[in-house]
C-alpha cells in the first residue's frame, strides 16, 4: 500500500520533529512569516485536522517542501529532474571511492535492484503523500469563514502541484505516451477519493487516466492561479516563485502536451505564446544565473518556477547532489566527492560539438555553466588517473541555500521552434532559435539553412541536466543512446513499483 503501516508508525514518531523543524526553518527561511512545515503531514497521520482556511494555506506551503522530498532519499522532483537525466544518455557514470555514499547511483542508471532501492520506494511513496495532501486541501476548500479571499489562489497552487506530482510519476512509472496508454502507471487520488490510509488497496489508473486528470488540474489552477506577486496580499514565498503563477501552469500544460506528442503539438503552441508573451518573464543575459540563486536573491526573469533549495529541502537525491560545484580546489580535496559524479558523456559531448574545445569555448553556456579537466589535470587526485578529458557541470553551484529553477522560459522557446519547424514554418522556426543563440553569444542560422537537427542540438546544449532531453528523444519517437541504445518506449525505462508495494497491495 501507498503508506504502509511502517511508514505511518514512523511519521508518528517523528511528528514533534516536524513542528521543530518548521520552526527552524522560520529562522532560516528568507520568508520569515509563513509556516511552511506546519502539519504538513497526510490527513490521518495529523494530530488535528484543518479547520481554518489558514491552516489549509501552512498545508499547502508544507506539500511544495514535501515535493522535494522529507526522508531525504528520493521524490517527485527525482521525478522529474533526476531519473530522466541518469536514463538519457546525456551524462557518463564514473565510480570512485569518494562516490560510494552515493548507494542509488547504479540503480538509476541500470534500474537494477529496484526490490530494494530506497530512492524508488520514497520516489512512490512521496507521490501519494504530495497528491494526496493536495487533495485534502481542495476538498477542504470552502468549508471554513476566515480568509476566503484566498481559496482560489490555494486550490491553483495544490491543483498545480498535484499535477506536477502526478506528471513526475506517469514519467517515470509509466509507458510514455503514445507507447501504450491503457497500461498502468500510478494510483490517482483526489479530493474525492483520499486515500483511508495503510487499507487503501486500490489499484492503479492507466497512463490516459493520469494524463487526463494531469491536463483537467492544470486547466483550473491556469483559471484560479494570478498572473503576479501581490505585495499586500500574497505570501512572501510567492515572490520567490516558490509557488506559481498562473504562467507556471500555463508552461506545464504546455510542456505536457508537447511530450505527449507531435499529435498534441497544437495544443501546445497557443500556451507557448501565451507564456512568451508576458512583459514579466524575459532570459537572462548570463546563462549562469539563468539556474540557481543565493538565498534571499529573487530568482530573474527567466525563471517561471522554481523549487526552494533550503537546507531542509536540500537532500540526497541521486542527482542533485552530484552536481553542486565549487571552483576552490582545495575544497576539492577536503570533500572530494562534492559535486563531481556526473560529466557529460562522450557520446552527448561529440553529438553537440562540445567535444571540440576551441568549438565549445564559443557558447556562454559551455563557457559559464560547465568546466573541463584534461586527462591528468583534475584536481581531485581520485580523478587524475583518467585517461580521457571530462566536461562537468556548474549549473547548480552558486549556493545550498537557493532556488533551483525547475521552470524556465528558454524551453518555450525551444518548443516554438521545433513545433514550428514541423509545420513548415521555417521563418518561424529560426526567429525562436535566435532568442536562444544570440544570448548563448552565437551567430543566427537563417530560414534557409535551418534543420531539424540543427534544432535538436540547441535544445541539447540549452537543456542539458535539466531533466529534459530523455522527454524530448521520447515525444518523437527517438532512440534513447547510451551504453545500450534503446528504443523510446522500451520496457526497462520504466521504473518497477517497488516490491514491498507490490506485496502489500496485490491490486498494484
Amino acid at each position: 500500500m501507498v503508506y504502509n503501516l511502517i511508514f505511518k508508525v514512523m511519521m508518528m514518531k517523528i511528528k514533534p520533529a516536524l513542528y521543530i523543524i518548521s520552526l527552524l526553518l522560520l529562522g532560516f527561511s528568507c520568508q520569515k512569516d509563513d509556516k511552511f512545515l506546519s502539519d504538513a503531514v497526510p490527513s490521518y497521520l495529523s494530530a488535528s485536522e484543518p479547520i481554518t482556511n489558514a491552516d489549509l494555506q501552512s498545508l499547502t506551503y508544507g506539500n511544495f517542501f514535501a515535493f522535494t522530498g522529507f526522508s531525504q532519499q528520493g521524490s517527485p522532483f527525482d521525478g522529474i529532474i533526476s531519473y530522466p537525466i541518469l536514463a538519457s544518455g546525456e551524462c557518463d557514470q564514473i565510480s570512485i571511492a569518494a562516490n560510494t555514499s552515493y548507494r542509488n547511483m547504479d540503480h538509476w542508471f541500470t534500474r537494477k535492484n529496484e526490490d530494494v532501492d530506497l530512492a524508488t520506494k520514497d520516489f512512490w511513496t512521496h507521490i501519494y503523500y504530495v497528491t494526496n495532501q493536495a487533495s485534502l486541501v481542495i476538498s477542504k476548500l470552502g468549508q471554513f469563514t476566515d480568509k476566503v479571499e484566498i481559496e482560489p489562489i490555494l486550490e491553483g497552487q495544490n491543483r498545480f502541484l498535484r499535477a506536477l506530482t502526478n506528471y513526475a510519476g506517469v514519467l517515470c512509472f509509466g509507458a510514455p505516451y503514445g507507447s501504450d496508454n491503457s497500461s498502468r502507471a500510478i494510483i490517482l487520488y483526489d479530493e474525492k477519493s483520499l486515500s483511508t490510509g495503510p487499507k487503501d488497496l486500490r489499484s492503479r489508473n492507466t497512463v490516459e487516466e493520469v494524463y487526463t486528470a494531469i491536463i483537467n488540474d492544470l486547466k483550473i489552477a491556469i483559471e484560479k492561479l494570478p498572473l503576479t506577486w501581490d505585495s499586500a496580499a500574497d505570501p512572501t514565498m510567492a515572490k520567490y516563485k516558490i509557488l506559481p503563477y498562473k504562467a507556471a501552469a500555463q508552461m506545464l500544460l504546455a510542456r505536457v502536451y508537447f511530450n505527449m506528442g507531435k499529435e498534441h503539438w497544437n495544443d501546445a503552441l497557443p500556451l507557448i505564446n501565451t507564456v512568451l508573451g508576458y512583459s514579466q518573464y524575459g532570459l537572462e543575459a548570463d546563462p549562469r544565473n539563468a539556474y540557481d540563486l543565493p538565498k534571499g536573491v529573487i530568482p530573474g526573469k527567466e525563471t517561471i518556477w522554481c523549487y526552494s533549495n533550503e537546507w531542509w529541502s536540500y537532500h540526497d537525491s541521486p542527482f542533485i547532489w552530484n552536481l553542486l560545484y565549487e571552483p576552490n580546489a582545495s575544497v576539492f580535496t577536503m570533500h572530494p566527492g562534492f559535486g563531481r559524479a556526473y560529466p557529460i558523456s562522450q557520446q552527448m559531448l561529440n553529438y553537440m560539438g562540445w567535444n571540440d574545445q576551441a568549438e565549445a569555448s564559443k557558447d556562454l553556456r559551455y563557457t559559464r555553466n560547465f568546466i573541463r579537466f584534461e586527462a591528468g589535470n583534475d584536481p581531485l587526485i581520485a580523478y587524475q588517473t583518467l585517461n580521457k578529458a571530462y566536461v562537468w557541470p556548474l549549473k547548480y553551484e552558486v549556493s545550498f541555500r537557493a532556488s533551483l529553477s525547475m521552470m524556465r522560459l528558454a524551453e518555450m522557446y525551444l518548443d516554438k521552434a521545433i513545433i514550428l519547424f514541423n509545420s513548415g514554418d521555417k521563418t518561424g522556426a529560426a526567429s525562436a532559435l535566435k532568442v536562444i543563440r544570440d544570448r548563448a553569444g552565437l551567430p543566427e542560422i537563417s530560414a534557409t539553412a535551418i534543420t531539424e537537427e540543427d534544432i535538436h542540438k540547441e535544445r541539447a546544449k540549452e537543456m542539458i541536466f535539466e531533466g529534459d532531453w530523455l522527454r524530448y528523444l521520447q515525444c518523437q519517437r527517438k532512440d534513447i543512446p547510451g551504453t545500450t541504445t534503446l528504443k523510446w518506449n522500451d520496457s526497462s525505462l520504466v521504473l518497477p513499483v517497488p516490491l514491498e508495494e507490490r506485496t502489500y497491495n496485490p491490486n498494484i
